[in-house]
């Protein structure tokens, strides 16, 4: 009986024995699929070629068939703007008195050189349906001459510069290679009935809540155009809502988009230097094909109606315009 135990015993070590040979040849096989020369031990076979690499939390909104389903006006946009890290000069805010209304039916006027100066960080995200959810990434990648965001504002006076002759208050601004934008400007002034385009400064409530307006143009992602509203506090410059809602012609116009695509991630106010940093996250949605990816900001088949006179831009969908009235 021993000789037989003994003899199970060696069979079962020589079976252990091949064992972890077997694992051994398997665990330090090297993964290559080049047809000649010698593959790393540390090369990854399936490199990552995803330009967005860090997951975040984002919006994906219903599609939507027109450029204005985030609220966004362009009735002042102008092309062609230059390109610029700068909007609107310091030297505006010193130039012209400073006009905001937190409500529909007033603006306080104050004196010149009051409008702070801003410091403006954008990132984006990309985003898409994939498998009924809704996925975003941080957009890292080189960017490319397309990848640009349209910026204009009122001047702090609530007054756009003209249409047919002057870039005050508008630039382009190029996409760094870490998917953000960066730019800095003074705050915009509150436009009232006449949108920021009345003759000689005219313009009567009700007044709507100053804003930046921006056309972004991403390579693969469907085009977004956003009205973002800079108001704050007088003393402290800490962030302000704006009361009752917008009831002027924009408002009328608007759509009231159910996801909001744009959120504020950091505002932080330098009372001494009368200045603030601001941070916001945009989310993009990822796209197919180059006719996505431009803006298509005269859609409406009539002109001069208020669902078309107040969004669409009258220097590209409505030209005739610039020849009757000084704007």
């Amino acid at each position: 009986m021993a000789k037989v135990s003994s003899s199970k015993m060696h069979l079962f070590k020589l079976f252990l024995l091949v064992l972890i040979l077997l694992v051994t040849i398997t665990s330090s096989e090297d993964v290559c699929d080049a047809k000649e020369g010698d593959c790393p031990a540390d090369q990854d076979p399936s490199p990552v070629t995803n330009t967005a690499v860090e997951q975040v939390k984002g919006v994906c909104p219903r599609p939507s068939r027109t450029i204005y389903s985030q609220g966004g006006t362009a009735q002042a946009y102008k092309p062609n703007a230059p390109l610029a890290s700068t909007v609107c000069e310091p030297e505006a805010a010193r130039q012209y008195k400073y006009k905001r209304a937190s409500w529909n039916l007033s603006r306080r006027t104050f004196r010149k050189g009051t409008a702070p100066e801003l410091d403006i960080t954008i990132r984006f995200n990309s985003c898409s349906n994939d498998s009924k959810q809704c996925q975003c990434f941080k957009v890292e990648r080189p960017s490319s001459p397309s990848d640009r965001v349209e910026v204009w504002q009122t001047r702090p006076d609530g007054r756009y510069s003209s249409l047919r002759s002057s870039d005050e208050c508008r630039a382009q601004v190029q996409m760094n290679d870490d998917g953000t934008i960066q730019f800095t400007t003074v705050a915009p002034g509150s436009s009232g009935l006449m949108g920021g385009l009345g003759p000689s400064g005219f313009d009567w409530s009700p007044y709507g809540p100053p804003v930046i307006h921006m056309l972004v143009q991403v390579t693969d992602h469907a085009p977004i155009l956003l009205d973002v509203p800079i108001l704050f506090r007088t003393g402290d410059l800490t962030p302000h809502g704006f009361s009752l809602g917008d009831w002027r012609g924009q408002g009328w116009s608007k759509y009231r988009p159910r996801e909001l695509v744009l959120s504020l991630t950091s505002w932080e106010p330098n009372v001494e230097e009368n200045r603030i940093a601001i941070e916001y996250e945009i989310s993009l949605q990822q796209t197919e094909g180059e006719k996505k990816n431009s803006a298509n900001l005269c859609e409406s088949y009539l002109k001069m109606l208020p669902s078309s006179f107040y969004l669409e831009p009258i220097a590209t969908c409505s030209k005739s315009i610039l020849d009757f009235f000084a704007v």
